[in-house]
C-alpha cells in the first residue's frame, strides 16, 4: 500500500507541517500531525494551512533519498542533453515534471532514484523558475 501524505505551509508559522490532509465545514484546510505527549500517549493535532500551498506526497524519492512532493522544484540530469529544471504537478493521469510553457514539456516521472534532484519549491523559490 502506498503512503499517502499531504504537506502545506502553516497560516501560523509559515513553515510546512505534514500529515493527513483535512477540508473543515468551515472552508479551512487543515493538516492533521501526529504529536506524542510526555507519557507516549499519540494526538492528532490540526493545524491551518494556506490552501494553495498543499501537495501530495507522489510515492517517489530523489537521488539523495528525499521525499518527492506535489510543488516540489526538480534538477533532472540525463545522459542525453543538458538536463532540466520543473516543477511537480499532477496532470490527468499521472504525476510528472513542467518544465516549459508548452504543453509538450511535461514529463512523466516514472522512477526518480539517480535522475532528479529537489532544489526547493514553487512556494518558496518560485525564481528558480525563471526563464521557464
Amino acid at each position: 500500500m502506498r503512503e499517502i501524505e499531504f504537506r502545506g505551509i502553516s497560516a501560523t508559522t509559515g513553515k510546512f507541517v505534514y500529515g493527513d490532509l483535512i477540508h473543515a465545514l468551515n472552508g479551512k484546510v487543515y493538516i492533521n500531525i501526529k504529536t506524542i505527549s510526555g507519557g507516549g500517549a499519540e494526538f492528532i493535532q490540526p493545524i491551518e494551512v494556506i490552501a494553495n500551498t498543499v501537495g501530495e506526497f507522489i510515492g517517489l524519492k530523489d537521488r539523495e533519498n528525499n521525499k518527492i512532493w506535489e510543488g516540489d522544484l526538480l534538477e533532472v540530469s540525463t545522459p542525453l542533453d543538458d538536463g532540466y529544471v520543473g516543477n511537480v504537478v499532477y496532470d490527468v493521469y499521472c504525476w510528472g515534471i513542467d518544465y516549459g510553457p508548452n504543453i509538450n514539456d511535461f514529463q512523466m516521472i516514472i522512477q526518480s532514484d539517480h535522475t532528479c534532484k529537489i532544489i526547493g519549491n514553487i512556494h518558496e523559490h518560485k525564481h528558480l523558475l525563471e526563464g521557464k
